[in-house]
């Protein structure tokens, strides 16, 4: 079904994992009305390739350098896990357009990611941001950041130099007021 370096990282990714795993040929993480039945690990399978990946619910999670031999991967949730440590080859995934790092308890964006040149959509909800890094300025093919937390009382300026983003979404945060160059934001549809 997959050809050998993916099959073989999705067995270490499984053990590494220790959890409930599940794969599908379509959209399917939705379908478990029973927590204890949904899987820790969701894999989407497309022309033979992994193209979506959701590991949720995992304290300590460390992404293993193996992740680049997913590099069909156009999707990668790690919702409501404890993030240890983002691995270089993270890079190496060129085809990924969309980072979910909902409730990962994250202070800040971590540089690794700010490398991820294909990056369209990421999301940071959950996490109390006290800061994004200059260098998120590098995605340059970012076109929506979701960003929410009721502890975000100010919002990072920086945000206003990503004058390609087209949908900013701050649902969620105790924010006073927005920095005044928002005007910048020239592409901002939402």
């Amino acid at each position: 079904m997959f050809d050998e370096k993916e099959r073989k990282s999705l067995t270490e990714l499984e053990q590494l994992i220790n959890g409930r795993f599940f794969i599908a040929l379509f959209e399917y993480e939705d379908k478990f009305d029973n927590k204890d039945e949904a899987p820790n690990l969701f894999c989407k399978i497309e022309n033979n390739h992994i193209v979506k990946m959701i590991i949720f619910e995992k304290m300590d999670l460390k992404i293993p350098e193996f992740i680049s031999n997913f590099s069909y991967l156009k999707s990668l949730r790690l919702c409501f896990s404890t993030i240890t440590s983002f691995p270089k080859s993270l890079t190496q995934l060129t085809s990924l357009k969309e980072l979910d790092l909902t409730s990962t308890f994250l202070l800040t964006l971590p540089e690794i990611v700010t490398n991820l040149k294909s990056l369209e959509t990421l999301y940071l909800s959950g996490n109390p941001l006290i800061t994004l890094p200059e260098s998120i300025l590098n995605l340059l093919s970012l076109k929506r950041l979701v960003i929410s937390h009721k502890e975000i009382t100010d919002l990072p300026t920086i945000i206003t130099k990503i004058t390609h983003l087209e949908e900013l979404s701050l649902k969620g945060c105790s924010l006073t007021e927005l920095p005044n160059d928002m005007k910048n934001l020239r592409s901002l549809k939402k």
